[in-house]
């Protein structure tokens, strides 16, 4: 059987921001900006 498996690598550019929610419960701190949130989705491209 021939293996036709590829690899890629990828490189995910933009920013990165520790945010401050504020709610009634209190305030925390959350990673967040474009390179987090296209990081999050990566594992999901095959």
């Amino acid at each position: 059987m021939l293996d036709t498996t590829q690899t890629y690598d990828v490189a995910l550019l933009g920013y990165y921001t520790k945010d401050r929610i504020i709610s009634a419960a209190g305030a925390r701190l959350v990673d967040g900006g474009a390179c987090n949130y296209g990081a999050n989705e990566q594992p999901g491209w095959g």
